[in-house]
């Protein structure tokens, strides 16, 4: 297939096109600038009889204009040989895929991976291969890759590439294309459906027809993957680039159902035009996730997903117009549910819950206590409220006049937060009753100095006795 089809949702969503790779094979590499530790690296390889190259994703990104993450290597040295050529002093920690040829470490403050290559026997567990089988071939080595757009080797000293499989053909078509027999590659290993998906959203990519057809055949396999696997691969699809189109192809490729049943459940769910001229909670979605600011943390892309769970099971139709009581608080129990679910961490799981609990309530901002204000303008979570907020409103109805009276708010107030008038000690040493009168008069006496009301201590424990006479 040329082309996925996804004209009803995809418009605002695909986010920047990488520049045009075109141009000679190698012209790019004059732009490159990498550590030159990698390329002494190589040359003492290559004094040992071993060649070693830059691979996969690196070179993919070298191509396309941007600065790779960690960097991926491959070589023809088998794991032991490859292990004492790095040193010590680079190989980082227990290496648990040395069986498998693959060694991690660090140089140059460049985390990396070096793999042998290999070609690979039958997988058992749907994610690592029963053997393997070292070899010096990077053509055989590029069979067992996933996408043509991964078997890439380039070598760090002077640039020649290697490309077996037409994987830069394949980047200039813009196409995504899976290496071998497609169900075949993608029941050895689901993870690779979504990893698939993500680089198609990210690298503004299209599935060839038998890719997508592969895809849409294995979509039920995707339940297999660990849910540690799963967390990580879409939190990478969430914060990265195209996110808003990652998910309507997670969706147009039938694989919702079997990894987010909550977002798949948003799918034709009606909202009130007047809020909402984008159409259903899905559409609404994918848009919230296209309009984070670059780049979104963990929690703030989760909370974007999760933070409508909760219309489907609360739609009422039945008055004027359509509404979704208590959607908010649903939701934060439903994106709890679903995290819990995939193992994340606990402190974005919170982070999650509380940014889609509140993201209803942050329109009541003007009318707060002047004391509440403050606490939630330096809430450590206020920028993630303000970013999510911004995203809402662009994805309906696009009016951001909160958000703009909220981040002046924010911009003007004090660095540091004043100390207090007057304390809880305070006022049990002067004989008041211990109770939750206390923290109400204190409150209070913080809202009367944030309006103004009150200058200094004296003020403020006048207005303590007022507010708590017969409580000594």
């Amino acid at each position: 297939m040329r082309d996925v089809r996804v004209d009803r949702y995809s418009r605002g969503m695909t986010g920047k096109t990488p520049g045009n790779p075109g141009g000679g094979t190698f012209a790019f590499w004059r732009r490159v600038v990498l550590p030159s530790e990698f390329r002494r690296l190589a040359e003492k390889f290559r004094g040992a009889g071993e060649e070693l190259w830059f691979c996969g994703g690196t070179v993919r990104d070298l191509f396309l204009g941007r600065r790779p993450g960690d960097l991926d290597l491959a070589t023809t040295a088998e794991p032991e040989s490859a292990a004492e050529l790095l040193g010590r002093e680079v190989l980082e920690g227990e290496q648990p895929g040395r069986p498998y040829g693959s060694l991690h470490g660090k140089l140059a403050g460049r985390p990396f991976e070096l793999t042998s290559l290999r070609a690979e026997g039958r997988y058992v567990d749907g994610r690592r291969p029963f053997a393997c089988r070292f070899l010096r071939d990077p053509k055989i080595d590029a069979h067992r890759r996933d996408f043509t757009c991964n078997a890439l080797y380039l070598g760090p000293a002077d640039g020649k590439l290697l490309d077996p499989l037409g994987g830069l053909r394949d980047l200039r078509a813009r196409r995504l294309r899976v290496i071998g027999e497609g169900e075949n590659r993608f029941r050895e290993d689901p993870l690779r459906i979504l990893r698939g998906l993500r680089l198609a959203a990210s690298l503004d990519l299209v599935p060839d027809r038998a890719t997508w057809t592969a895809i849409r055949a294995c979509s039920g396999e995707v339940g297999r993957v660990p849910k540690e696997r799963a967390f990580l691969e879409l939190t990478a699809l969430l914060t990265g680039r195209g996110r808003g189109r990652g998910l309507l192809l997670l969706e147009k490729a039938g694989i919702l159902p079997h990894i987010l049943p909550e977002a798949a459940a948003l799918v034709g769910v009606p909202q009130p035009r007047n809020y909402h001229p984008e159409g259903d909670v899905f559409r609404h979605t994918c848009l919230v996730l296209a309009h984070l600011e670059e780049p979104p943390s963990g929690s703030l892309a989760w909370a974007a997903l999760c933070h409508d769970f909760g219309k489907p099971e609360t739609l009422d139709a039945s008055g004027d117009r359509i509404r979704f009581h208590g959607h908010d608080r649903l939701s934060a129990d439903m994106a709890r549910a679903c995290l819990l679910r995939f193992h994340a961490p606990a402190d974005l799981r919170e982070e999650v819950v509380e940014l889609c609990a509140f993201h209803i309530g942050i329109a009541s901002f003007e009318s707060f206590r002047p004391s509440r204000r403050e606490a939630f303008l330096r809430s450590p979570l206020f920028p993630s409220h303000l970013a999510l907020h911004r995203a809402d409103c662009l994805a309906s109805h696009r009016k951001l006049d909160l958000h703009k009276i909220m981040l002046d708010a924010w911009k003007t107030l004090d660095p540091e937060p004043l100390p207090p008038l007057l304390t809880g000690k305070d006022l049990l040493a002067l004989g008041y009753a211990q109770g939750p009168r206390i923290g109400e008069a204190l409150a209070r006496i913080a809202d009367a100095r944030a309006a103004g009301r009150i200058r200094d201590a004296t003020e403020a424990l006048r207005m303590a006795r007022e507010l708590l006479s017969g409580d000594s």
